[in-house]
């Protein structure tokens, strides 16, 4: 024999769920409604209006009712549909037992008379008018919440998933691309000439390349990871640092012309910009040139300027500079200059990446000033602080 649940599956699990809480909200609201105008069919005369009182709970149960279709319209789960429901009638069973309490009290007592129905029938509407809207903005914070609480496992996940790529990543880049020069040397060790040289060499200037990915990825995490933070630091102690680091200072072609030595707010990597940027100016530069770094002064900021003489900066590639997404277009030179522009973007600071016309590249890394640093002829005593703009 065919069941019902078979020939109405849908239906019934909907009378299970929504329905039901529905269905037996609206029962309890009639028969409050009832109750709250009993007095009109008995013969008994109760105190007040009779038209007025009738009004009040036609008034309270319309609320009800409104609110509850609007909750179920609203309500995307049966779930939230049933918490907003049984709130609501926790209000509602509130109010009409603050109701009865009042009427029992006032029964007691030598007060004048009062509709007691009328009373108690107000007071649980007045509670199911009042409590489903709370029910189901309650409803709808704790879904909320679970899908915040969803996202952010998701996002933790994936973070540590990430960590864990980057680290094996990196690690097997430098691992392979220390592996290919160390042969390259070896072969180079054998002293012959020939084709192989040629091979030898680009072998080279790949492997290097890798590993200079594999650094600038490391230095992109930690720069993204401290982008809020801001440090105070000279010109000169920022070129230092940026100069010595990776054996520059001591470049024939390097020329430096350090006139201000004023402390600037810079990010905590900056010094990275600076030396990708001196590297990029001496690689990219015929070996006969000079790569130039010099200071301006300009209204509350000093500019720390690279300039080279090489084939200049491909367009394209300075536009990209802090986009959040990379097509197929924009990465072909690696991640030099997204290091430079990602180390000077905060505290303030500004890049400025450009082709000169007599050729090469200009880069200028424009820091505010915090204080300038101005021995007197006496003692190493400091000036009054610039304001920084």
């Amino acid at each position: 024999m065919m069941s019902i649940s078979t020939l109405w599956p849908v239906r019934i699990e909907r009378l299970d769920t929504r329905y039901a809480h529905g269905g037996g909200l609206c029962v309890v609201t009639a028969l409050l409604a009832f109750f709250g105008v009993g007095h009109v069919f008995r013969p008994i005369s109760e105190p007040g209006s009779s038209g007025l009182k009738a009004g009040i709970i036609t008034v309270l149960v319309a609320l009800v009712f409104g609110t509850v279709g609007a909750t179920n319209r609203r309500s995307g789960t049966d779930a939230q549909f049933r918490t907003a429901v049984r709130v609501g009638a926790a209000f509602g069973a509130y109010g009409f037992g603050i109701a009865a309490l009042i009427s029992a009290a006032h029964a007691l007592g030598v007060g004048a008379a009062l509709d007691w129905s009328f009373t108690v029938a107000m007071g649980g509407l007045a509670g199911l008018a009042v409590g489903i809207p709370i029910g189901d903005g309650y409803a709808n914070l704790q879904r909320e919440k679970r899908v915040a609480s969803r996202r952010k496992a998701r996002l933790q996940q994936g973070s540590r998933r990430m960590e864990i790529l980057y680290r094996v990543a990196r690690h097997n880049i430098r691992t392979e691309a220390n592996i290919i020069l160390g042969y390259t040397d070896l072969i180079e060790a054998t002293g012959e000439h020939g084709p192989a040289n040629e091979y030898t060499d680009t072998l080279r200037v790949h492997a290097s390349r890798l590993e200079a990915i594999s650094t600038n990825v490391h230095r992109l995490r930690r720069i993204w990871e401290t982008s809020d933070e801001t440090v105070e630091t000279s010109i000169r102690s920022l070129t230092d640092r940026a100069l010595s680091a990776s054996g520059l200072s001591d470049a024939e072609r390097l020329t430096l012309s350090l006139d201000d030595d004023a402390i600037v707010a810079s990010h905590p990597f900056a010094h990275w910009a600076l030396e990708e940027a001196v590297d990029n100016g001496l690689t990219h530069t015929e070996s006969d040139t000079a790569v130039t770094v010099r200071t301006e002064n300009r209204d509350g900021y000093v500019r720390l300027i690279v300039e080279d003489e090489g084939a200049g900066v491909p367009l394209i590639e300075v536009e990209s500079l802090g986009n959040e997404t990379e097509s197929q277009l924009t990465h072909g030179q690696g991640l030099g200059l997204q290091v430079i522009y990602w180390a000077t973007a905060g505290a303030g600071a500004s890049l400025s990446i450009t082709n000169r016309e007599s050729g090469g590249t200009r880069v200028a890394m424009e820091f505010p000033v915090v204080r300038s640093e101005q021995p007197g002829p006496d003692s190493g005593s400091t000036a009054a602080p610039t304001p920084a703009r």
